[in-house]
């Protein structure tokens, strides 16, 4: 059974009026035919009244389509939203991939830290985030350096870095914030010493060195790969 209905009147707002429209006629029915066979479709008026309950004379006329190999909606924006779901969860299953062997945070420009890290099938994650104060510039200036057991030089670089401002609702500048992240591939898995300097360093209220291992992504990456590890 389906309630179809139509209803219509006048609105008035602000000395401005019109008329206004609402209906549902349409209904729908699906079903699996098993076997090609002849079908019989009947359809009745149960009733035809006001919305006051008098009834309406006159007759009704109805419009059927009948359509084949149609298909059911409701499952499909129901595995729609599975699908979207488990992208998500995904993602962020990706994000959030990774054992974090490092973190360090000092209140100064520049960190340090020894780890034991790396391998042929440990993809590395870097991050340095940098926080500093009302003077800070717009860029700065990021030596990052990584030496092996013995401590020589195995990888260097130096890195501009654009700062985020965060400021006050008079505009006045608060702080500054940024964030640089790359993948790094040590070859052999053995002991390493990492650095960050940051020049300037006055301004600088504190610097946070965070490396993950065994990190996976989505979509393939650039990745700095250091093979004459010792």
């Amino acid at each position: 059974a389906k309630a179809v209905w139509y209803e219509s009147g006048i609105w008035r707002e602000d000395g401005e009026s019109g008329t206004w429209h609402e209906s549902d006629f349409r209904g729908g029915l699906d079903f699996k035919d098993i076997e090609s066979q002849s079908i019989s479709l009947y359809l009745s008026l149960e009733e035809f009244a006001q919305t006051n309950g008098q009834p309406v004379t006159g007759s009704l006329p109805f419009s059927v389509h009948i359509s084949r190999n149609a298909i059911d909606t409701r499952f499909l924006w129901i595995g729609l939203m599975a699908v979207l779901l488990l992208g998500y969860f995904s993602l962020q299953s990706v994000r959030s991939s990774g054992k974090v062997v490092l973190r360090k945070s000092v209140l100064d420009s520049d960190v340090s830290d020894r780890v034991i890290i790396g391998g042929p099938d440990e993809l590395l994650k870097v991050i340095v985030t940098v926080l500093g104060d009302e003077n800070t510039p717009d860029h700065i200036l990021l030596d990052f350096d990584c030496r092996d057991g013995f401590g020589n030089d195995i990888y260097q670089h130096q890195q501009k870095l654009s700062m985020r401002r965060r400021r006050s609702e008079e505009g006045d500048i608060l702080s500054a914030r940024g964030y640089w992240q790359f993948y790094l591939w040590l070859q052999r898995r053995s002991s390493y010493y990492f650095s960050v300097e940051v020049t300037p360093d006055a301004p600088i209220d504190k610097t946070t060195l965070t490396i993950k291992e065994g990190v996976r992504t989505l979509q393939s990456v650039t990745a700095i790969v250091v093979s004459n590890s010792q």
